[in-house]
């Protein structure tokens, strides 16, 4: 039998053919794969806004039924309620620093949902000013509502804030003036006594409905979907994955850790009256969870997601149980924090779980650089 011979040339002609349909191969189903991702970019907002707005609502019937009844118990009803808003609103943070063209709309009013370190005397009497705030100048500040609630915020000082969670947050629990507990304010501020409780309790209702409105304000519309599907995966993705390194370092890392922490002072801690600083960490994680594996959101829908972790296992599973370890690690470490936030900062021993958690947010955040270079090239 003869066996017929190739030239070297045409045999090297037919491997690099063979090659190149490999990689087309492997680049359409990165395409593929990328546009699977605009889905669940998408409806993983969703979730979270229906979450968010569900849990507004139960906030705003609390303080209209406290507005009724300004009991103590009904107090307390609207201080738990807020926290569980706020808790959840904060899982939308990493969607926030996604430029605009990407986002569903936090720009407009981004000073208004969790600007912290508040000049809270602006608003409302402290122990070194007992007459000093908006609340109680009616001479200067004759009608309480949101018309001039809006005309307020930030005027003179971006800390003057006249709106947004921690005015709520101040006007629910006051001034924090101890390590060992949270700010002291009772029901006895907003019995309807006197002209002074009367104006305090028409700011907390019509700032909390404001706040309420703009929240749900942000919206998956139609046309935010069609234009963003309809949008370059690689240029959609860079700003993505740009936003969501911008929130670990500019936000979590930064604004929310180790600004208190290095600073050691507990009055630049994210919610200051509440003492619920460490739970806000919390969700800004789970939060970045959710961005990066959204999967949990739809367990009892008929969703089937393929989220970013999901890329990032295809394409580079060593990065992905990278990630995964790593917020493991932050799980881990937040878990064995005993005390509250403005407590562990003045801790060695739970210093030092926050530089922890500090050092494996800058992982993720390496990974994901790495990750934007390699698969989302503009």
């Amino acid at each position: 039998m003869l066996k017929m011979k190739l030239p070297k040339n045409l045999l090297s002609v037919l491997f690099f053919l063979l090659l190149l349909g490999c990689e087309k191969n492997i680049e359409s189903n990165l395409t593929y794969q990328k546009s699977k991702l605009k889905y669940s970019f998408i409806e993983t907002q969703r979730e979270l806004l229906a979450i968010i707005n569900s849990s507004g609502g139960a906030y705003m019937n609390k303080v209209s039924f406290f507005s009724n009844l300004p009991a103590q118990y009904a107090l307390e009803d609207c201080q738990s309620t807020w926290k569980i808003w706020y808790n959840q609103f904060l899982l939308l943070t990493p969607y926030r620093y996604i430029d605009s063209e990407f986002n569903i709309g936090f720009d407009e009013n981004q000073s208004y949902f969790d600007l912290s370190g508040i000049n809270y005397g602006y608003v409302d009497y402290t122990v070194n000013q007992p007459n000093g705030g908006i609340i109680k100048d009616p001479v200067n500040y004759p009608n309480i509502n949101q018309v001039g609630m809006i005309s307020w915020h930030q005027l003179g000082d971006e800390k003057n804030a006249s709106l947004g969670f921690h005015v709520l947050e101040f006007l629910l629990w006051g001034e924090d003036l101890s390590l060992s507990s949270t700010g002291i304010r009772d029901n006895s501020d907003y019995l309807q006594t006197n002209s002074e409780n009367q104006r305090r309790m028409n700011y907390l209702l019509d700032a909390s409905s404001y706040l309420k409105l703009i929240v749900n304000d942000l919206n998956v519309s139609s046309s935010y979907k069609k234009n963003f599907l309809k949008s370059d995966a690689d240029e959609s993705f860079t700003y993505i994955l740009e936003g969501y390194n911008r929130f670990i370092q500019e936000d979590l890392i930064d604004k929310t850790i180790l600004k208190p922490l290095n600073s050691q002072d507990p009055f630049e801690e994210l919610s200051n009256f509440s003492d619920n600083t460490l739970a806000n960490i919390k969700s800004k994680v789970q939060g970045l969870k959710y961005a990066l594996d959204g999967s949990e959101l739809f367990i009892e829908s008929e969703t089937d997601g393929y989220f970013m972790i999901d890329f990032i296992s295809e394409v580079d599973n060593e990065s992905a149980q990278n990630i995964l370890n790593s917020l493991d690690r932050i799980d881990a470490s937040l878990s064995q924090i005993t005390i509250s936030f403005e407590n562990a900062i003045q801790n060695t021993s739970m210093s030092e779980k926050l530089s922890t958690v500090v050092s494996e947010l800058n992982n993720i955040k390496s990974v994901l650089s790495t990750l934007k270079e390699n698969y989302f090239n503009l």
